[in-house]
């Protein structure tokens, strides 16, 4: 669309050269991409009228990558030299190596030293141990960057990096296509199999061992995943570590290679990387504050998580300036709180729209409804939230379902178009802390197996722990905090183990029916994705499932990433709206309208068992009383495909309640 600039400016007096002053608010919107730049100006009275907008579309030519991509080379680079001179400090603090020593150079097959670790074959020295780890400061596993990962939006770049993620995905299939095809659990493991290279079977050639080969791993194209690598480097730790009292004269073990060193270096278990401060652990006891302070800059330690290896800094877009609400001004918060996912899904029923089903004669007569779509009345909305309320999320198939069943048996055609991308499916998640206990057959049956008073203020707790820990999270964890209530835990265990043992016979049958299918190249994924431990990404052993089940930890599933589009006011003052049956995008006289229209069709008070009675609903359509304006004005430049991400809420009157009658418009 094009736009007259000369039309939203009016021309003040004198020449053609003197300067135009604005004869009304006018507000500049732009979505800023890495391919195109998005753009709308709105003018009016309250600034809430589109004057005009369009899209600015980059040619190939005209865009940063390869300079991007030389840009993301280069800190590689610089990251890595500094992950492994952070490391040399620490073991030269630590004594266990001299200076000279730590700058010499090393073997060319530290992942065979590595691999011999892990098949326990022999212990390293520290002299091999460090050429081992500096090898792993360059090969650190692919993680997506999954500790923030985050959204287009969120990020702040706007790049799309689909095509890359797609890649990389195929590398991670590739990799674990390596594990099948030679039957091991570690990258250090599977290169030495695939270079058909070993200190024990190689091929002795003039006495010498063959320590290379002429196999170009690279070429596999493979990327092994992040969580892989930390269990194999913290196994070759651990196979070291030292203990004065049980290796006194036997010589194995490695002095000064402790578990706060290993914690310092691979991070803790519970999170892939270690939590905030576990590279602190690492560093020397006599260690002043001042030293602790310049062994990664007074602001980079506030910065940086994890342990020393596995550990990184914090993202410029997860410690970005948090946007303002671009009706109050006041900041917005998080996605993932409770009033934007109330908002989405309430903006997802206002969005709804069915066709009534029209009364007709005879059992076996064709099925009629209405032409016309309306919207869900009040009580409707009423109905789904309360079902949505009891499982946290819903497929686009429940949510049908529920609708055909609250609206007794309206068409929900007009349904296919509403969830056309994966954006839109996200508004079906209400509470996904509650999902995600639901979708876990173990936790599951912990859930429902609760009783007593207090059963449901501990369900509640237990999804506020889901909901906002930033790690994740064990079975485990919630009972022992139970038993520390007082609370006997016995029958939520034995429910534990049943619904676990189940669900790993269930799986089991599962992955027999796709292994008989067969694959002959291993670098086709064979979907036994099911069948891996999510901890290590390794084939699982469910030997023990009970144990699987109670230890295993696990993450906030369908949980929104980004900063919301208002602030939290708006957010629950429009969600009331659409819960009333209006739209806080719409006008105030609009919305008065369509809130009438709504109120027309109100479940009768009669004593009619459904929402609304066909008679009445045929009747309806028959008068042509629910005409299409129920549907949403043309006018107003809406964005809903992208939840939430629309143009700006009209001030109706709750919403201008809510902002304390603030009317200004958006920059």
């Amino acid at each position: 669309m094009s736009l007259d600039v000369d039309s939203l400016f009016a021309g003040s007096a004198g020449t053609d050269n003197s300067p135009k002053t604005p004869s009304e608010n006018i507000s500049l919107a732009f979505d800023i991409g890495h391919s195109s730049i998005g753009w709308a100006v709105f003018g009016g009275a309250g600034g809430y009228h589109l004057n005009g907008c369009g899209t600015v579309v980059f040619a190939e030519s005209c865009q940063n990558q390869k300079r991007a991509q030389f840009r993301r080379t280069r800190r590689h680079i610089v990251a890595t030299k500094s992950r492994i001179r952070r490391l040399r400090e620490v073991l030269l603090a630590r004594g266990v190596l001299t200076a000279d020593e730590l700058d010499a150079l090393g073997n060319s097959h530290p992942w065979l030293d590595a691999a011999d670790v892990l098949r326990g074959k022999r212990l390293l020295s520290w002299r091999e141990l460090w050429n081992v780890l500096r090898w792993y400061a360059h090969n650190r596993g692919y993680d997506g960057n999954s500790r923030w990962a985050r959204s287009e939006d969120a990020a702040g770049a706007g790049a799309d990096h689909s095509d890359e993620q797609e890649a990389d995905t195929e590398k991670v299939k590739k990799a674990h296509g390596l594990l099948r095809q030679f039957g091991t659990d570690s990258m250090a493991e599977t290169i030495t199999e695939a270079l058909a290279v070993d200190h024990n079977t190689a091929k002795q050639n003039g006495g010498r061992v063959k320590k290379s080969s002429r196999v170009y791993f690279k070429g596999f194209g493979a990327a092994f995943p992040r969580e892989i690598v930390v269990d194999e480097v913290r196994r070759i730790l651990e196979a070291h570590k030292f203990d004065a009292a049980a290796n006194a004269g036997t010589g194995s073990g490695l002095r000064g290679l402790d578990d706060a060193f290993i914690t310092g270096v691979v991070g803790s278990p519970k999170i892939t990387g270690g939590e905030k401060e576990d590279w602190k652990i690492a560093l020397p006891a006599d260690w002043s504050d001042a030293q602790r302070k310049k062994f990664l800059g007074t602001r980079s330690a506030r910065t940086y998580e994890g342990g020393l290896l596995f550990g990184q800094f914090v993202p410029r877009f997860d410690n970005r300036i948090i946007p303002a609400c671009r009706i109050t001004g006041k900041n917005t918060p998080s996605k993932h709180s409770a009033a934007f996912y109330r908002f989405r899904w309430m903006q997802t029923l206002g969005n709804v729209r069915v066709r009534d089903k029209i009364a007709t004669a005879g059992a076996g007569a064709k099925e009629e409804y209405c032409k016309e779509p309306r919207p869900l009345t009040p009580a409707e909305i009423a109905a789904l939230d309360t079902k949505m309320r009891a499982v946290g999320r819903m497929t686009q198939t429940e949510f049908k379902n529920a609708v055909r069943e609250v609206t007794g048996g309206a068409s929900t055609r007009q349904l296919e178009g509403t969830f056309m991308t994966d954006e839109m499916a996200e508004g079906l998640v209400l509470d996904p802390a509650l999902a995600t206990i639901l979708s876990i057959p173990a936790w599951s049956a912990v859930y429902e197996k609760m009783s007593g008073e207090k059963a449901e203020k501990h369900r509640a707790i237990w999804r506020n722990k889901v909901f906002h820990s930033k790690v994740p999270t064990t079975l485990d964890d919630f009972l022992n905090w139970l038993k520390q209530h007082n609370i006997n835990i016995e029958p939520l265990r034995a429910a534990a183990g049943d619904a676990a043992i189940a669900a790993a016979a269930k799986q089991s049958t599962k992955s027999s029916r796709k292994r008989r299918g067969g694959h002959s190249d291993f670098y086709e994924d064979n979907d036994d994705s099911d069948n891996e431990n999510p901890a290590t990404g390794n084939p699982a052993n469910f030997g023990d499932p009970v144990q699987n089940a109670l230890r295993k930890a696990e993450k906030i599933k369908y949980a929104a990433t980004g900063r919301a589009p208002y602030c939290t006011e708006i957010l629950l003052a429009a969600a009331d709206e659409y819960a009333a049956g209006l739209n806080p995008k719409r006008a105030p006289a609009e919305d008065a309208a369509a809130g009438a229209e709504a109120r027309q069709v109100a479940p009768d008070q009669s004593g009619d068992k459904s929402p609304h009675s066909i008679p009445r609903a045929a009747a309806h359509c028959e008068t042509g009383t629910r005409s299409s304006t129920a549907s949403r004005p043309t006018d107003v430049p809406l964005r809903t495909m992208e939840c939430g991400e629309f143009s700006p809420l009209s001030p109706s009157a709750t919403c201008r309640a809510a902002a304390g009658a603030g009317t200004g418009s958006a920059a």
